[in-house]
């Protein structure tokens, strides 16, 4: 969803933000990078859905093709 991709957008901007904050802070890259993580993980989840959904809609044949 849209909403999926706009916040894995801000959550890269958070951890370029805290890569380059002074004094660096390595517990806040961490945290930057662990928000990255969920939420690339809830993008690629919703990406997923949308894929098996559109996918139920294919022939055997589409299918086997969207796998080329």
């Amino acid at each position: 969803s849209r909403q999926a991709r706009r916040a894995a957008l801000d959550a890269r901007r958070n951890v370029q933000a805290a890569v380059m904050a002074e004094p660096y802070d390595a517990d806040r890259v961490r945290l930057a990078l662990a928000s990255m993580r969920a939420t690339d993980q809830a993008a690629l989840g919703v990406f997923h859905d949308n894929l098996a959904e559109a996918l139920s809609e294919m022939t055997p044949a589409q299918r086997q093709a969207a796998l080329r």
